[in-house]
């Protein structure tokens, strides 16, 4: 008798360990801290039209950026934090005397997009940020490079690339 108890005993044990559920082991992430970040490269390389001297310019490089959507706590607004670096350079007719003239810059941009209901959901148009840029060229005081973005939740895209005459006054 006192072996039956023991096996009963023994056997309700094993039940009870093993019918309780599973400890997570892999971290969780917290829906009011929820954060997406991601690296992207976009590779450029297309003919621009240089204001100056009306030719033809071939813009040859890459554009990589860091984009990172964090859900701001308490709140369906989104944080989206952008780190674009560029290392480019433009080959034409003109600078045939053997100076470069190259785009080489590093720059931090912050957007806030309201009323977002999670990560999951599909941007609307509304929520898309379009903002511009304009690089230094190298070598170039006459034209800077200008670069029209589009930024959603979940990546940077290019709207539009050109050379625009005149200087930058302060970076």
């Amino acid at each position: 008798m006192k072996k039956l108890i023991l096996f009963l005993s023994v056997l309700f044990l094993f039940a009870f360990v093993g019918c309780q559920e599973n400890q997570l082991s892999e971290p969780v992430l917290n829906e009011d801290n929820a954060s997406v970040a991601k690296t992207e490269i976009i590779d450029l390389g297309c003919f621009l039209i240089d204001p100056a001297s009306t030719s033809q310019c071939k813009l040859v490089g890459k554009l990589t950026y860091n984009h990172e959507a964090t859900v701001l706590s308490n709140s369906t607004n989104l944080l989206i934090t952008l780190l674009i670096d560029i290392d480019a350079w433009l080959c034409g007719e003109a600078n045939h005397v053997g100076y470069p003239w190259v785009i080489r810059q590093t720059n931090t941009h912050t957007f806030i997009i309201k009323n977002i209901q999670s990560l999951n959901t599909s941007f609307k148009s509304e929520n898309e940020k379009y903002f511009v840029k304009h690089y230094r060229i190298k070598n170039r005081d006459d034209i800077m490079l200008e670069i029209k973005y589009i930024v959603d939740q979940a990546s940077l895209r290019i709207r539009s690339i050109s050379i625009a005459p005149g200087r930058l006054v302060s970076e």
